[in-house]
């Protein structure tokens, strides 16, 4: 019994130790009481932390999703557009067809231009590749004879 006490008492170190293990154990049980009644013990300020940064995320992520619906907006009207463009490459496209077989129809199709009329067919396809540049060939021909084209 003598050593037990010699061991276990509170000038030893382990007595010290298991004091402050009782201490320790203590002030525990008095922080979750006092939770318990309503009182917060928070010394770090985690609760607002946490709070902040969830509003963080909420924030972002209301960002996101702006973005992706302006995406998802845009991506539609590329969509429209390329549709719009494309109808209208169709029907320029029967124009053209119809054109090319009105003129091969045509009782003069085999002639020779006149050159006041070719010069003025010329005038007017340069006026027209002036304004729109990528509808005309880099290497066009130059409209002469009309031939069997």
């Amino acid at each position: 019994m003598k050593t037990r006490t010699r061991t276990f008492n509170f000038a030893s170190p382990w007595g010290w130790a298991l004091s402050g293990l009782a201490l320790i154990a203590f002030l525990w049980l008095v922080v979750v009481a006092l939770g318990g009644l309503g009182f917060r013990f928070d010394p770090f300020d985690l609760t607002r932390k946490r709070a902040d940064r969830a509003e963080d995320r909420a924030v972002i992520a209301t960002l996101d999703a702006g973005a992706r619906a302006r995406e998802v907006a845009g991506e539609q009207d590329t969509t429209r557009r390329v549709e719009a463009t494309r109808d209208q490459v169709r029907q320029a496209q029967v124009v053209a067809a119809d054109f090319i077989t009105q003129a091969r129809a045509a009782p003069d199709a085999n002639q020779p231009l006149d050159p006041d009329r070719l010069d003025r067919l010329r005038g007017a396809d340069e006026r027209l590749c002036r304004i729109r540049p990528a509808v005309c060939p880099a290497d066009a021909a130059p409209a002469g004879d009309a031939g069997d084209r």
